[in-house]
């Protein structure tokens, strides 16, 4: 056996990264109260894909280059995963703890506009919103769908924006690699 050392190379999994920033994804999305700093440019949904490149970068090598290309990767895939459990999630949470009464749309939208009379909306546009929202909210097959579509455009999307700023944070340019990265190299004699 020869004691020829070469360096080692090979990138980490992308997988355990993807799956924590899209649960990080998911859980700002979903938590009350924490899902308002989404409405700041979906902000949770980049801050969760920036989490997940950090993840991933933590165990990346030195010796080979890091930075938005690979941010925007597992960032948009960590968008994806998290659109997919927030529809999920959502879709059981609204199934289990909203009563029929809070999914009576014809009764929000009249109190709405009682609220607001200069609203001036016109009726036939109301009654449209109010059928579309009792229709969605009777169908949890159709209202899980429609989460889920829109959910995985907005997340991914947002995300890779994200991904591309945590690769941008991260960057890296490749070093010579230390002692450290090297593995003994099995040669046939």
């Amino acid at each position: 056996m020869n004691d020829q050392l070469r360096p080692v190379s090979e990138e980490p999994s992308i997988l355990p990264s993807v799956l924590i920033g899209g649960g990080a994804i998911a859980l700002i999305s979903i938590v009350p109260v924490l899902n308002w700093v989404n409405c700041l440019c979906c902000a949770g949904v980049m801050a969760g894909a920036v989490f997940g490149v950090w993840y991933y970068k933590r165990d990346y090598p030195k010796s080979l280059p890091f930075g938005p290309k690979q941010g925007a990767i597992i960032g948009s895939l960590s968008g994806l995963v998290g659109g997919i459990l927030y529809a999920i999630l959502e879709t059981i949470w609204i199934g289990l703890f909203m009563s029929p009464e809070e999914m009576d749309f014809a009764e929000i939208w009249e109190e709405a506009m009682r609220s607001n009379p200069g609203a001036g909306v016109d009726p036939e546009i109301m009654e449209m919103y109010t059928n579309l929202g009792s229709e969605l909210f009777s169908n949890m097959f159709l209202l899980f769908g429609v989460l889920l579509v829109v959910s995985i455009i907005v997340n991914t999307g947002f995300g890779a924006i994200g991904g591309l700023i945590g690769g941008k944070i991260f960057k890296q340019i490749p070093t010579a690699p230390s002692p450290s990265e090297f593995q003994p190299v099995e040669t046939v004699e």
